[in-house]
């Protein structure tokens, strides 16, 4: 309410200032689980070099797309650069990369390919919304860009663990019974040495010393 009485005094004493809309500073109606991603938003929103890189790059890639030519012959190496330094904040300049390189205020259809600005049905709502504020977005958009992956979920990362003897034993095919011993034994070995050199963290890990010398 105290920035709101600020800029309406602003407004009111003719002060040379623009008056700035409430979706620019007034965030009570931003839903919890889009409050992450709407900060990103709004931090780079902020950000000179990230608005400078952003349109330098959807103008030189939309000018190569109109007139044909190979974007080996633009810009790129300029802002490319740019973006490099942008995206090394990590998965969450995705929250206002994505649809960047769309055309600002382009109405998009997912009816017709033929006709212009064709989305296709399942690709994800996203326009050359930036740096309009967040809440100008509709509530599709704001969802999509909500959803910041991590690094688990990008390089397909599951859960793995530590392998016994006994799951060697179909190696028997390929190494045959000699040579299987020979590796158990080995991989026996190299466990031991390990539980040696760091006791306090393999402590709950079974013991299987007394099997590192069988069947030598």
């Amino acid at each position: 309410m105290r920035q709101q009485n600020r800029y309406t005094g602003l407004k009111q004493t003719g002060m040379n200032s623009r008056v700035i809309e409430s979706a620019d500073w007034n965030f009570d109606a931003v839903p919890g689980d889009e409050l992450v991603a709407c900060c990103y938003w709004e931090y780079a929103r902020e950000s000179a070099f990230i608005r400078d890189t952003l349109s330098e790059m959807r103008a030189d890639v939309l000018e190569s797309v109109k007139t044909d030519r190979n974007l080996e012959n633009s810009k790129r190496p300029e802002w490319c650069n740019k973006l490099s330094r942008i995206q090394s904040i990590g998965y969450t300049a995705d929250v206002f990369v994505r649809g960047s390189l769309f055309e600002p205020g382009a109405i998009r259809q997912s009816i017709d390919p033929r006709k212009p600005n064709f989305r296709h049905p399942d690709a994800p709502p996203l326009t050359g919304s930036f740096p309009a504020p967040w809440q100008s977005m509709d509530e599709a958009e704001r969802k999509n860009r909500a959803r910041i992956k991590t690094v688990v979920e990008d390089c397909h990362i599951v859960p793995v663990r530590l392998g016994q003897w006994h799951d060697a034993t179909p190696m028997n095919g390929m190494l045959g019974s000699g040579n299987i011993r020979g590796v158990m034994r080995k991989a026996i070995y190299t466990r031991c040495q390990m539980r040696r050199n760091h006791p306090r963290i393999n402590r709950f890990a079974p013991d299987y010393s007394s099997l590192a010398w069988k069947h030598s």
